[in-house]
């Protein structure tokens, strides 16, 4: 046999042999895919529950200056919304979550008009990030400037 006759059978080995291997590292990045989308919408679930309950805690304690409401439909999704009233400008912070498909973003919005938005990895959200949002729906002298406050 020859030197190119052997390098081809060597040749047509090892693609085989690639071959083989990569429907096992396609299955094992496939799992590592639907494991991550499992915990986020995993995650998002608990983020629903939390969101609600610090959104109705800040509306509760905000002496009529927050109002909360919230819209969910039957499948799981919930658009949560703390409306900042008084001192003006009125504005809104909008959480949207999705936990069939792990999906969540939020919004800034003045006038129903969405001044930022930005969705966000519910893997990394946390309770601080959202607080955070909360705090800065009462920053009071960048709302009086005409935009919402920097972003996290």
């Amino acid at each position: 046999m020859t030197d190119f006759a052997e390098e081809i059978r060597r040749r047509v080995a090892a693609a085989r042999d690639a071959a083989g291997e990569q429907p096992e590292q396609g299955g094992n990045h496939a799992q590592a895919q639907a494991d991550q989308l499992a915990q986020r919408k995993s995650r998002v679930a608990t983020l629903a529950t939390e969101i609600d309950q610090r959104f109705r805690e800040a509306a509760e304690h905000s002496s009529g200056a927050m109002l909360y409401h919230q819209q969910a439909d039957t499948a799981g999704r919930m658009t949560a919304v703390l409306s900042w009233r008084s001192p003006t400008p009125a504005r809104d912070l909008r959480i949207y979550v999705n936990p069939s498909e792990g999906l969540m973003e939020w919004s800034w919005m003045v006038n129903r008009v969405v001044k930022r938005a930005q969705r966000v990895d519910p893997l990394t959200f946390d309770t601080s990030r959202l607080n955070e949002l909360i705090f800065r729906l009462s920053d009071q002298e960048a709302w009086r400037k005409g935009e919402p406050p920097s972003t996290l």
